[in-house]
């Protein structure tokens, strides 16, 4: 599909994994996908989410970095929902390239 209608396949692929799958991967490739974007990127992207998805995220980070985020969360409260949904897709696009490159199992 790819070759032939690449902008389908782009939007096939958002809604083929959504932010909050981000829970049902394993915690070793939560901690190299936390690590590979910017501590305010997470920070927005979880703003808009379930609950139980920070807390996986966070409880995958190290402490001091947890700590930040926590912190940049409370910063950015005032960011709009499609600031924060924009965030979240940008995230799962790094997934996905750091899954094409074999880094993570989504």
């Amino acid at each position: 599909m790819r070759a032939f209608e690449p902008e389908l396949a782009d939007r096939v692929e958002a809604l083929r994994f959504l932010f909050e799958d981000l829970l049902s991967i394993p915690k070793r490739s939560s901690q190299t996908l936390v690590m590979s974007v910017g501590l305010e990127e997470l920070a927005l992207a979880m703003q808009s989410c379930s609950d139980a998805l920070p807390q996986c995220l966070l409880a995958a980070m190290p402490a001091p970095l947890a700590e930040a985020v926590r912190d940049a969360m409370q910063t950015l409260k005032q960011n709009s929902t499609s600031d924060s949904q924009a965030a979240q897709q940008r995230m799962l696009a790094r997934g996905r390239s750091l899954h094409q490159e074999g880094r993570i199992q989504l």
